[in-house]
């Protein structure tokens, strides 16, 4: 039976969840709150995957919850087979419970092997609305014991309340994305904030407008011939220009027959706009190859135009007080729209000017000379002439394959980024801590998926993975760490690179004269931070004890400004990396001043999610070296701007006088 409180708090869930219109944040408090109603450190939402067999992870919580996703998500290459504890729960309606997983040999043991986490203990609920099923609850690893009939109770009761909550959040955001609103959580539009958007008047904003579309689709048809068959290569296709504007942070705004008008907003939207471009272009090649291998007849003469124009156009909801279409108007929406028109006969993306002078950094080659085109309607005698550019092909993202656009769509791998000149070797330290062994230091949330992010990220700056050691919640005890720095890297060369990043609990302690900063280890003692932490204000002496020659602390923890001594400064474009990177260095790199706390949201602290992002790139648009000095500059003006100036990174060169280098010039 359950009890007083456990009745108070389902009907406590019951109005929080009422409340929350985003799916991303409603599926990430159902788990939350789950997990505290059972004791369970680790849970997930899985669904039914509609395409392939199997199911997926829709959303995770826990120590290895960035891991499932990333392979056993929606957008995972692995699937969670129908044989599963989940399958069955999803297939019977049944809930199950399981106290000792490892003896169960019908339980599967892939999620496991994959995150290399054991599971001792599970819970399992299906989440019904009626006589629909939307997916299944996983509890993992209860804490205080075997999971009990009251669990049971509860998560089911619970888990009804959870699944109207999330069917209603689902249909709210598919009205907004029908409404011209569909875009990627990543860009942290709340469901409530593009509802705002809907209802707000017409303006004028700077934006990217990009029109996409098929070239050969009336063909296509005619080959084709059956109406469901066409159907099913229309969305194929449809759904392959929408992954890519969303990927990066754009808004399809509409679907228009066989192609999309999507709007590119804020931040770097030009070379968003046109990376996505060509990212379609490429995608489309590998479309079309895997639609010839399933025909007789060819369809080589398929093709995709894109064209992207730049500038003040008018944006909002448009039409009477109960019917409304949130686009686009005005010329440059005409002259996307033109230009994607003209995108045909070898001519894949075409660009105005405005948007060229805004990318021409990463362009790597033009199609001839700017050619005049003139916009004007067929009954005026004379238009507005703009300049139309054909860019053939970009500079490579970081760590990707670079896009040449050829007549046959093929590409040339990026050669791989040489290090040689600059380094002998290169080695790195991630901790990450969420949980802690004193029950007076509070839970993290994304500390150890932000170290493992990093971790990831690494070796795609040359990193490589075994020179990469990841110390994680109980494994990153003080002593551990201080092992992990004093251990081989005492043997390492002095022509190396280290870098140490730390994603845990910051904390300030009142001395006798003035503040102290400290990083808690797993095993940090709250009353006793200098016999148990690790000092701030000892990053500059540990660089001086380790031989490499660069060495760089970044430190996503709060008060971690406590470690640095000045601000970000501007970057100078004239230094030769050749020269700079000779003289040695210890670098530092926080996620905020003495006195801020990080923010962490969509997965991430939004200090890393910014240090990663830069690492892609990012912060070295032209490609001359990606430097600490630059990656601090970027990471800075996102963070500001994301935290609205509650978070400010910090950089500091704790001693001598050389540069961090994570990637060499591409020449």
């Amino acid at each position: 039976m359950l009890s007083q409180g456990d009745l108070l708090a389902l009907v406590e869930s019951a109005k929080e969840l009422s409340y929350e219109l985003d799916l991303s944040d409603l599926l990430h408090k159902i788990l939350e709150r789950a997990g505290q109603l059972t004791d369970s450190p680790s849970a997930s939402f899985i669904v039914k995957d509609g395409e392939r067999e199997g199911y997926y992870f829709a959303a995770a919580i826990g120590p290895v919850a960035k891991s499932l996703l990333e392979t056993m998500g929606e957008t995972g290459s692995k699937r969670i087979p129908e044989s599963s504890s989940a399958g069955k729960v999803y297939r019977s309606g049944d809930s199950l419970v399981q106290h000792s997983v490892k003896s169960d040999p019908e339980h599967f043991k892939g999620v496991d092997q994959e995150t290399k986490h054991e599971t001792e203990s599970m819970i399992c609920v299906p989440l019904n609305v009626g006589s629909e099923r939307i997916g299944v609850v996983q509890l993992l690893n209860k804490t205080t014991g075997n999971y009990t009939p009251r669990d049971v109770m509860l998560l089911e009761h619970f888990a009804a309340h959870a699944a109207v909550a999330i069917r209603n959040a689902r249909h709210f955001r598919d009205l907004l994305a029908h409404k011209g609103l569909f875009t990627s959580p990543r860009t942290g539009k709340k469901t409530g904030d593009l509802l705002k958007e809907l209802e707000s008047s017409a303006r004028a904003e700077r934006m990217t407008v990009v029109f996409a579309d098929m070239r050969g689709f009336t063909r296509l048809a005619q080959v084709l011939g059956d109406p469901k068959e066409i159907e099913g290569h229309l969305n194929e296709f449809l759904t392959l220009l929408a992954t890519q504007v969303t990927h990066y942070d754009g808004l399809v705004n509409k679907f228009l027959g066989d192609g999309v008008l999507a709007l590119f907003r804020e931040g770097d939207h030009e070379l968003r706009a046109v990376r996505c471009a060509f990212s379609i272009v490429e995608r489309f090649t590998e479309l079309r190859d895997q639609w010839n291998t399933k025909r007789a007849e060819s369809l080589n003469f398929l093709d995709v135009g894109v064209g992207i124009v730049t500038g003040n156009v008018i944006i909002g909801s448009i039409g009477s007080g109960r019917v409304k279409d949130f686009t686009v108007l005005g010329n440059l929406v005409n002259l996307a729209a033109a230009f994607e028109g003209q995108a045909r006969g070898g001519l894949r993306v075409l660009v105005d000017q405005v948007t060229y002078n805004a990318v021409k950094r990463i362009v790597a080659e033009v199609g001839g000379d700017p050619v005049d085109y003139e916009l004007r309607k067929p009954d005026q005698p004379s238009g507005i002439v703009y300049k139309r550019i054909h860019i053939r092909r970009l500079r490579p993202e970081i760590g990707e394959a670079e896009v040449v656009m050829k007549e046959d769509g093929s590409v040339r791998p990026r050669r791989a980024a040489d290090l040689r000149t600059y380094y002998n070797d290169s080695w790195a330290i991630v901790v990450g801590v969420d949980t802690y062994k004193s029950p007076h230091v509070g839970r993290l949330s994304y500390a150890v998926a932000d170290a493992r992010a990093v971790a990831e990220g690494l070796p795609k700056a040359g990193f490589p993975p075994d020179h990469i050691e990841m110390l994680q919640n109980e494994k990153a005890s003080k002593e551990a760490i201080q092992k992990a720095i004093y251990g081989k890297l005492m043997s390492t060369n002095r022509d190396d690179r280290l870098l140490i990043f730390f994603a845990l609990h910051g904390q300030v302690l009142k001395q006798h004269k003035g503040e102290e900063g400290y990083l808690l280890p797993y095993d940090a003692d709250p009353s006793n931070l200098p016999l148990s932490a690790l000092p701030m204000a000892e990053f500059a002496q540990i660089g001086q004890r380790l031989p490499p020659k660069h060495i760089l602390f970044v430190l996503d923890t709060c008060f971690s400004g406590y470690a640095a001594k000045r601000d970000v400064i501007a970057t100078d474009s004239t230094v030769d990396l050749s020269v700079l990177t000779r003289e040695p260095v210890v670098q530092l790199l926080t996620a905020g001043t003495g006195g801020q706390k990080v923010i962490e949201e969509g997965g991430h602290g939004i200090f890393t999610r910014s240090f990663l992002k830069g690492l892609e790139g990012w912060a070295d648009p032209a490609r001359s070296g990606l430097t600490a000095l630059k990656l601090a500059v970027y990471i800075q003006e996102r963070v500001v701007v994301e935290s609205e100036n509650r978070q400010t990174p910090q950089y500091a060169k704790l001693n001598g006088e050389g540069e961090f280098l994570f990637l060499p010039p591409d020449k």
